[in-house]
């Protein structure tokens, strides 16, 4: 019986991959660089000294990341600003559903704690979490357990009945990797038969959580 469900972030509640990955492609391309979309699939999940070194180590020391991080979060917030924070279909339906059947629910999200709390705000969806697991709270990044282990322990709840929601494979490896039944929602990437074969189940969005865990409960 599934007691608790956590969600990722980026890509699965907040459509934040899509727009990021366009302005960083512009920024790239003005410095004369390749895209990312072929290496954006290693970056997801990942802490951002581990980014910079997949970086580091495709186009060489002088990788000027420091600029190109700026440079797109600047042109990130600047669409905030003007549209405020996307959210991912379904997202709020599928809480109003955890909240009022009493799930425990959490946050797993490599992201740190400021601009994961800012933009959960801005969403108006932070007062649904229970806890927030952030990327400071994690020795190692997905696809390593440990961030839905912390999750699930802030939740006190043992991971065989916690549920993940995940969008990239690196975030469906960490939850399988704890132990614990997860979706993919993809966002992205598609998954492919490792990862299908790992997932409970592969959905088109997150509106199809909801009969599920209807199903689940019968």
């Amino acid at each position: 019986m599934i007691k608790a469900v956590i969600f990722d972030m980026d890509g699965l509640m907040i459509d934040s991959e899509r727009v990021k990955l366009h302005y960083r492609n512009i920024v790239k391309k003005d410095l004369g660089y390749s895209d990312d979309n072929d290496i954006m699939s290693e970056t997801f999940g990942k802490t951002k000294t581990e980014i910079k070194q997949i970086y580091i180590n495709k186009y060489g020391p002088d990788y000027p990341i420091e600029e190109i991080s700026h440079r797109t979060n600047v042109l990130w917030m600047d669409y905030l600003n003007k549209n405020g924070v996307p959210i991912k279909k379904g997202l709020k339906e599928l809480l109003e559903f955890l909240k009022d059947n009493d799930y425990k629910i959490g946050v797993a999200t490599s992201t740190y704690k400021d601009e994961a709390e800012y933009l959960l705000t801005e969403a108006n969806i932070a007062g649904y979490f229970d806890t927030i697991a952030t990327g400071e709270r994690a020795i190692r990044s997905k696809p390593y357990p440990d961030l839905y282990l912390e999750a699930s322990r802030l939740l006190s709840v043992d991971p065989e009945v916690c549920l993940v929601l995940e969008d990239s494979p690196n975030g469906v490896k960490s939850a399988f990797n704890a132990g614990m039944k997860v979706i993919m929602v993809p966002d992205l990437i598609e998954p492919t038969d490792q990862i299908r074969e790992i997932s409970s189940y592969v959905v088109d969005g997150l509106a199809d959580v909801i009969p599920i865990l209807k199903d689940e409960c019968q």
